[in-house]
């Protein structure tokens, strides 16, 4: 005899909208911090581009600030949203088994390698982060502007 799921469809419906949720708001407070580092780059860049020329050893600091932005917020972020999504496939899962319309549970770990490589928005960001200060850092270290009269 097939193994039956534990949970009732409606505690499994609550799960998955709970997990949706949860990966919204997750996912608002992240472009938000995106757009806002994003932001102070180029304002920051643009103020200080008449003002003062950079050393060339100054990409250190530009180098520094994506690798702390990239994996420790970014990189976070990312896993937070893929835990977030494996586990509404596993509920789906669970439903779809106690409607029948599914023979097989799937479990977390099935998930988890599966959709590792198929969001990349992550990397759009961390492209986006690292052409952003790259292009900050160019034009205060290279690029000689003069201030209008």
């Amino acid at each position: 005899m097939p193994e039956k799921p534990t949970h009732s469809i409606e505690d499994l419906l609550r799960l998955t909208e709970l997990q949706r949720a949860t990966l919204n708001s997750r996912r608002e407070i992240e472009w938000k911090v995106c757009i806002s580092f994003w932001s102070a780059i180029i304002v920051g860049t643009g103020f200080l581009i008449h003002k003062i020329q950079l050393p060339s050893y100054s990409c250190w600091f530009y180098l520094f600030l994506f690798l702390i932005f990239s994996p420790l917020w970014l990189g976070k972020m990312f896993n937070s949203s893929e835990e977030d999504h494996n586990w509404i496939k596993v509920y789906k899962s669970h439903i779809h088994k106690s409607l029948g319309l599914q023979p097989n549970l799937i479990t977390f770990q099935e998930v988890k390698w599966y959709t590792f490589f198929q969001s990349r928005w992550w990397y759009s960001q961390m492209l986006i982060t690292g052409l952003l200060l790259f292009a900050s850092w160019y034009l205060l270290t290279v690029v000689k502007i003069q201030a209008p009269n």
